[in-house]
């Protein structure tokens, strides 16, 4: 069986870097749509910061 080149995968490397570099310019860790995914799939409680952290997310406060 022969393939193509995956010229596929170049595009969804494409749109998942600008996705990412979306979230990181906005600063927005945890969008409400992956925070929902996340519920439905895993059953997770999502990304809760605390409420005098001045830093980054993962960061100690």
């Amino acid at each position: 069986m022969k393939f193509g080149k995956g010229v596929w995968a170049h595009y969804i490397k494409s749109a998942f870097e600008k996705y990412f570099m979306w979230k990181v310019k906005s600063g927005n860790v945890a969008p409400f749509f992956e925070e929902e995914g996340l519920k439905l799939f895993f059953g997770t409680k999502g990304v809760i910061l605390c409420a005098d952290c001045s830093g980054a997310p993962s960061s100690a406060c």
